[in-house]
């Protein structure tokens, strides 16, 4: 077993790689495992940087620089669940906090991005996990062990067919702030912005305006649709433009004037 303390260290044949460990300042060893070997080498470095935070970078290189489908490896571990009682991300609907055995995400550019915090019963960051990876796929699982009361994480690379690569990069950022878990989101999520180089897309102004919740609010007033208007204060819509006429449209279709 290989022991790497912020350290690169390279190996030939990913079969070597299968026991290798990274210790991680503030969270402990992380197992790097692949037992694929394809002739690609790995260079490791695990580092604590300021503000109560820590990054592992793992970065790929096939061997005679030749293209090569990338190998499927993963990284794993584990820390004391010490106060954390719900985990977050933007695939689950609600706050929870699943066990080990069903925690898996799968987010990618498309939908979800590659960052989990889990949180204290006061709403402030326990461990906000982020993954520079927002292209293709990664899989991960984070979710509590109830036999140790220790919060499990694994996180998976390449888990789908990938096009023949010769290089390939990515960063882990482990951020431990005693912070409000929203502002430790916000940081994960311009870390990866920062990383991935990708840009978000622009907001409209109009994007932040105040909207009624359609669905809801057509049923508590279903009893105006047969008179074809639905009383509403003008402060929570937008009017349309001149000349047009303010219609809203529920999800079932239900047209009514909206009038003050």
């Amino acid at each position: 077993m290989k022991t790497l303390l912020g350290i690169v260290v390279a190996a030939y044949g990913l079969a070597a790689l299968a026991d290798s460990t990274v210790a991680i300042p503030g969270i402990g060893e992380a197992t790097v495992t692949c037992s694929e070997e394809n002739g690609w080498k790995f260079g490791i470095c695990a580092e604590e940087k300021q503000g109560g935070t820590a990054e592992l970078s793992i970065s790929l290189l096939s061997k005679d620089a030749t293209p090569r489908i990338p190998p499927k490896f993963e990284v794993a571990f584990s820390v004391p669940q010490v106060d954390a009682w719900h985990r977050w991300s933007m695939e689950s609907e609600r706050v929870t906090m699943p066990p080990d055995w069903r925690s898996a995400l799968e987010p990618r550019l498309c939908f979800g991005f590659p960052l989990v915090a889990f949180l204290g019963g006061d709403d402030r960051n326990r461990l906000a996990v982020a993954v520079s990876e927002s292209e293709r796929k990664v899989r991960i699982d984070a979710g509590l062990r109830e036999e140790n009361a220790r919060l499990t994480w694994k996180i998976a690379f390449f888990a789908e067919p990938e096009a023949p690569i010769s290089a390939y990069e990515v960063k882990i950022r482990f951020g431990r702030r005693d912070v409000f878990f929203g502002d430790a989101v916000s940081e994960g999520m311009e870390w990866i912005v920062r990383e991935s180089g990708i840009s978000p897309a622009p907001v409209p102004e109009a994007a932040f305006d105040p909207q009624p919740s359609g669905r809801h609010w057509m049923r508590r007033m279903s009893q105006f649709k047969s008179q074809g208007t639905v009383p509403m204060p003008l402060s929570n819509f937008r009017p349309s433009p001149p000349g047009q006429e303010d219609i809203f449209i529920s999800d079932n279709g239900l047209k009514a004037k909206l009038t003050a």
